[in-house]
Protein backbone atom coordinates (compact mmCIF):
# COMPACT_ATOMS: atom_id res chain seq x y z
CA UNK A 1 0.00 0.00 0.00
CA UNK A 2 1.15 3.52 -0.69
CA UNK A 3 -0.08 7.05 -0.21
CA UNK A 4 -1.64 9.74 -2.40
CA UNK A 5 -1.48 13.48 -1.90
CA UNK A 6 -3.95 15.80 -3.60
CA UNK A 7 -3.28 19.50 -3.20
CA UNK A 8 -5.55 22.15 -4.67
CA UNK A 9 -4.31 25.73 -4.88
CA UNK A 10 -6.96 28.45 -4.72
CA UNK A 11 -7.44 32.15 -4.36
CA UNK A 12 -7.94 33.42 -0.81
CA UNK A 13 -10.73 31.36 0.82
CA UNK A 14 -12.79 33.05 3.56
CA UNK A 15 -12.24 31.33 6.90
CA UNK A 16 -15.92 30.41 7.23
CA UNK A 17 -15.74 28.40 3.96
CA UNK A 18 -12.64 26.34 4.79
CA UNK A 19 -14.18 23.80 7.18
CA UNK A 20 -17.17 22.95 4.91
CA UNK A 21 -14.88 22.76 1.86
CA UNK A 22 -12.49 20.35 3.61
CA UNK A 23 -15.38 18.19 4.79
CA UNK A 24 -16.94 18.15 1.30
CA UNK A 25 -13.64 17.25 -0.37
CA UNK A 26 -13.02 14.44 2.10
CA UNK A 27 -16.53 12.97 1.72
CA UNK A 28 -16.46 13.15 -2.07
CA UNK A 29 -13.06 11.44 -2.26
CA UNK A 30 -14.28 8.64 0.02
CA UNK A 31 -17.36 8.14 -2.17
CA UNK A 32 -15.24 8.15 -5.32
CA UNK A 33 -12.77 5.59 -4.01
CA UNK A 34 -15.48 3.29 -2.62
CA UNK A 35 -17.61 3.45 -5.77
CA UNK A 36 -14.57 2.46 -7.86
CA UNK A 37 -13.53 -0.38 -5.51
CA UNK A 38 -10.23 1.22 -4.53
CA UNK A 39 -9.18 0.27 -1.01
CA UNK A 40 -7.66 2.82 1.37
CA UNK A 41 -6.91 3.02 5.09
CA UNK A 42 -7.49 6.64 6.01
CA UNK A 43 -8.00 10.08 4.48
CA UNK A 44 -6.55 13.12 6.21
CA UNK A 45 -7.77 16.47 4.94
CA UNK A 46 -6.98 20.02 5.91
CA UNK A 47 -6.63 23.49 4.42
CA UNK A 48 -5.02 26.87 4.59
CA UNK A 49 -6.57 30.07 3.22
CA UNK A 50 -4.99 29.34 -0.21
CA UNK A 51 -4.75 25.57 -0.27
CA UNK A 52 -6.89 22.44 0.24
CA UNK A 53 -5.26 19.05 0.57
CA UNK A 54 -6.07 15.38 1.02
CA UNK A 55 -3.57 12.80 2.18
CA UNK A 56 -4.79 9.26 1.53
CA UNK A 57 -2.95 6.60 3.53
CA UNK A 58 -2.78 3.00 2.40
CA UNK A 59 -4.35 3.47 -1.01
CA UNK A 60 -4.34 0.35 -3.16
CA UNK A 61 -2.34 0.53 -6.41
CA UNK A 62 -5.28 -0.88 -8.39
CA UNK A 63 -8.96 -1.71 -8.09
CA UNK A 64 -10.16 -4.90 -6.49
CA UNK A 65 -10.89 -7.55 -9.09
CA UNK A 66 -14.58 -8.14 -9.56
CA UNK A 67 -16.47 -10.68 -11.62
CA UNK A 68 -19.95 -9.86 -12.86
CA UNK A 69 -22.21 -12.27 -14.66
CA UNK A 70 -24.63 -10.51 -16.94
CA UNK A 71 -27.45 -12.65 -18.23
CA UNK A 72 -29.07 -11.65 -21.52
CA UNK A 73 -32.42 -12.63 -22.96
CA UNK A 74 -33.19 -16.36 -23.27
CA UNK A 75 -32.07 -18.06 -26.48
CA UNK A 76 -35.70 -18.95 -27.20
CA UNK A 77 -36.40 -15.25 -27.73
CA UNK A 78 -33.62 -14.75 -30.26
CA UNK A 79 -33.35 -18.07 -32.09
CA UNK A 80 -36.00 -20.32 -33.58
CA UNK A 81 -35.76 -24.12 -33.93
CA UNK A 82 -33.54 -23.84 -36.99
CA UNK A 83 -31.28 -21.35 -35.18
CA UNK A 84 -32.06 -18.55 -37.59
CA UNK A 85 -32.10 -15.20 -35.95
CA UNK A 86 -35.74 -14.15 -35.86
CA UNK A 87 -35.04 -10.47 -36.40
CA UNK A 88 -33.23 -11.16 -39.65
CA UNK A 89 -35.98 -13.55 -40.72
CA UNK A 90 -38.60 -10.90 -39.99
CA UNK A 91 -36.64 -8.35 -42.02
CA UNK A 92 -36.45 -10.71 -44.99
CA UNK A 93 -40.16 -11.49 -44.81
CA UNK A 94 -41.06 -7.81 -44.77
CA UNK A 95 -38.61 -6.77 -47.44
CA UNK A 96 -40.23 -4.66 -50.14
CA UNK A 97 -38.47 -4.05 -53.39
CA UNK A 98 -39.19 -0.91 -55.28
CA UNK A 99 -38.20 -0.99 -58.91
CA UNK A 100 -37.83 2.30 -60.69
CA UNK A 101 -37.88 2.27 -64.45
CA UNK A 102 -36.54 5.42 -65.99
Amino acid sequence: MSFYLLEVGTEEIPSSFIKPAVSFLNNQMQLLLKSNNIAFDNIISNATPRRLYLYIKGIAPKQKEETKEIIGPPASKSLDKEEIIQRQLWALQNLKVLVLIC
